[in-house]
């Protein structure tokens, strides 16, 4: 039981390291600093910087398909507003910019799973009213998603890129 604390209190440490200030300044010791801990039980826990950056990268990638997902249960203009609130509360507690740099640090566990982007792919043609077919390829729309963060995240015109991202999926209505 303790273990497990342990080892959830470092990955929360490591998650809000990266989350506020991303990988710039990321390093074990930090990690094991913000925990509470030695460095050597992160790791006990983790063998290497790599296994800790991607436990971080995957717990990002599980959160962001559940909130997804649960912003994609509702139908209609209310689940495109969902998803986009979604996505804009991404950006602001810098959870956007952290799975960003994980996956432009080559950390595959930054990517949503397959089962997921499948899951979110159907979830948001039951949102638009409209067969999954006629949407891009699972395996594309996290990718898109995220361009609509990149250009939150880059300053752009808040309001023209929610327009944009709106006016894009309204293509896909029938």
């Amino acid at each position: 039981m303790a273990d497990q604390l342990a080892k959830r209190r470092i990955l929360a440490a490591s998650e809000e390291i990266t989350r506020r200030d991303g990988l710039t300044d990321w390093s074990i010791e930090r990690c094991a600093k913000a925990a509470g801990c030695a460095k050597g039980l992160v790791l006990h826990y983790f063998d290497t910087k790599g296994d800790l950056l991607a436990a971080t990268a995957a717990s990002f990638a599980a959160d962001r398909a559940s909130r997804w997902r649960a912003a994609l249960s509702a139908e209609g203009i209310a689940g495109l507003d969902a998803l986009w609130d979604a996505l804009a509360t991404e950006v602001e507690g810098g959870h956007a910019s952290a799975i960003i740099q994980l996956r432009l640090g080559g950390i595959a566990a930054a990517r949503i799973p397959e089962k997921d982007r499948t899951d979110l792919r159907s979830a948001l043609a039951r949102a638009l009213s409209t067969d999954a077919s006629t949407l891009p390829p699972a395996a594309a729309l996290e990718g898109i998603l995220e361009g609509y963060q990149l250009a939150l995240l880059g300053n752009d015109d808040v309001e023209g890129v929610k327009e944009a991202f709106f006016r894009y999926w309204l293509t896909f209505v029938p």
